[in-house]
């Protein structure tokens, strides 16, 4: 489940609902960096069947956000901040501007 898209986290309710009484687990998919990651990461947490958070495998050439939500030993730690727990590095985003390029990725599961 991609939590960026805009029904994704209205069609979450009825998975927190009917998850617990499966046997099966839920998984999230984020491809996006940044605040994208993060939705997905405090999404995830929010569901007690959900194991996994889908992401890519090889991080930026610098994060845009601070702390840059990347796995160690496959798992992420989350931060304690409110909100989204994150803060955009403004630096960054002007040293690495959007060009609208876009290139293959590689994905991974993590732990959150």
């Amino acid at each position: 489940m991609k939590i960026t898209d805009i029904q994704a986290i209205p069609l979450t309710i009825p998975l927190k609902e009917t998850a617990p009484a499966s046997t099966s687990g839920v998984a999230t998919h984020s491809y996006f960096f940044g605040p994208g990651i993060a939705a997905t990461i405090h999404l995830a947490l929010s569901h007690t069947r959900v194991e996994y958070v889908e992401m890519h495998a090889l991080p930026l050439a610098a994060s845009f956000i601070q702390p840059p939500l990347r796995p160690e030993k496959g798992y992420i730690t989350v931060p304690a901040k409110p909100g989204l727990g994150i803060e955009i590095d403004e630096d960054v985003v002007r040293r690495y501007p959007y060009t609208g390029m876009s290139s293959s990725l590689s994905l991974t599961w993590v732990k959150p």
